[in-house]
Formats: structure tokens, sequence, C-alpha cells
């Protein structure tokens, strides 16, 4: 169940990367345009470093073995999980189609956030479950 948990982590971390990548191409990092991205840079870029906190610290407890690793990265993990549900919820009041974008959050496709969802909720509950089996 640990490898299980790494592997959806990795999906999560590669459709997250995905969303960055959409975000950042549609200006969402820039703060002088006319009508700026909801999403600051500090939760955005938090959740990003909290969650390759958390994959590392996940990894190593993987190699090995040392419970204070999983309890570490399970708690990382909540973190990660609170601002991409901040992020979440701030996103969804926006209209998600058509063009032009007022927000760069707008250009964030819908299939694409429910998949990174889905991951993360999967990643947080096979993380879980390998943790209180320790």
């Amino acid at each position: 169940m640990t490898t299980g948990a790494l592997l959806v982590m990795m999906a999560a971390g590669l459709s997250g990367s995905f969303l960055l990548a959409t975000w950042l191409g549609m200006g969402g990092h820039q703060r002088d345009r006319a009508n700026p991205s909801r999403f600051s840079d500090v939760v955005v870029f938090g959740h990003v470093g909290f969650a390759c906190v958390a994959f590392v610290l996940w990894l190593f407890y993987v190699v090995l073995r040392t419970s204070a690793l999983a309890w570490t990265a399970a708690v990382v993990l909540v973190v990660v999980l609170a601002l991409g549900l901040g992020m979440f919820v701030r996103w969804l009041p926006q209209p998600h189609h058509g063009a032009p974008y007022s927000t760069a959050e707008q250009g964030l496709s819908v299939t694409a956030v429910a998949i990174h969802g889905a991951l993360a909720a999967a990643t947080a509950a096979l993380v879980v479950l390998s943790v209180i089996r320790i």
C-alpha cells in the first residue's frame, strides 16, 4: 500500500504540474494585469512546495520504513490538502468555459482539476491507511 500511495502521489504531482503550467501560461503569477489571478502566489507555490516535501518524505519512508517519516509526510500532506482545497473553493464560483478569460484560473480545465482532486483524495486515503497500519 505504501508503494501504491507513492505511485498515486506521483500521478497527482503530474496532473498538478499540468495545472500549474496552465495557470502560469495564462499569466496567473503576473500581478500587473487588468484582471489578476484570484490565487495568491504564496498559496499556489506553497501548495507545490509542500507537496514536493511530502513526496520526498514519503519516498524516504518507502525506502527506510521509519514510522516518523510516514507521520511527518502525513502531517505535511494535510497542509497540502488544505491549500489545495482553499484554491479549489476560490476556483469554483468562476465560469469555466468560453473565452476570453478574466482570470488565469478560468483557463484551467474542469477535467484536469477533477482528475487532480481525485488523485489527491486517493493519495490522502492511501497515506492514512498506510500510516495507521504502522
